[in-house]
């Protein structure tokens, strides 16, 4: 059943957003200003990524280590917090399945990040079989990261989108080889598939 609910959430943000893609010059400009801003410069694919994470509902970003996935993941927060000059950081929703991930991509991005569990607002005694059916408040963001994605477990994922409204972009981050999750299935390779 949770298979079925990712492939339903996931047709549901897809097919029904409600999001407009920023004009492409706007996105471009911002992005410079964002890339000005660092030591490095991104190369195209790095841009393509950026700028698609910013424009669909939802993408999935996947490289194997040293690959670049972080510095996209920064640029896509920068470049949409420059795109969005109202936003706060609580707009940004970074997530990942342990806490040891979350302070990674907190440190990188410079914007507190959570396990996906204190997102949802679960507890550790939470079992695969209470999250099947548990209902949670739609999420406040407005761009959702999920960072260390090949460490989800299906059920966890299900409850996750779930809880995600549609004017909220969701960003799926993961490397194929990585370690698998913890509870039962491997959602990033099957998304990936």
């Amino acid at each position: 059943t949770a298979e079925w609910q990712i492939a339903a959430c996931l047709h549901e943000l897809i097919e029904k957003s409600t999001l407009k893609a920023p004009a492409p010059k706007r996105l471009q400009a911002k992005l410079a200003a964002v890339e000005a801003d660092q030591p490095y410069e991104y190369d195209q694919i790095q841009k393509e990524a950026i700028e698609l994470a910013l424009t669909k509902p939802v993408m999935v970003l996947t490289g194997g280590p040293g690959n670049g996935k972080t510095t996209i993941v920064k640029g896509i927060v920068q470049t949409f917090l420059k795109l969005h000059p109202k936003a706060q950081p609580s707009d940004v929703l970074l997530v990942a399945p342990t806490g040891r991930a979350a302070k990674q991509i907190s440190a990188v991005t410079g914007i507190e990040a959570s396990t996906i569990h204190r997102l949802l607002g679960l507890t550790a005694e939470v079992t695969d079989e209470t999250l099947v059916n548990e209902v949670h408040d739609e999420l406040p963001g407005q761009l959702l990261i999920v960072d260390e994605m090949s460490m989800t477990s299906l059920t966890l994922f299900a409850a996750l989108l779930r809880a995600v409204g549609p004017k909220t972009r969701v960003v799926l981050v993961g490397d194929f080889d990585q370690l698998p999750s913890v509870g039962p299935g491997q959602v990033f390779r099957d998304l990936l598939a």
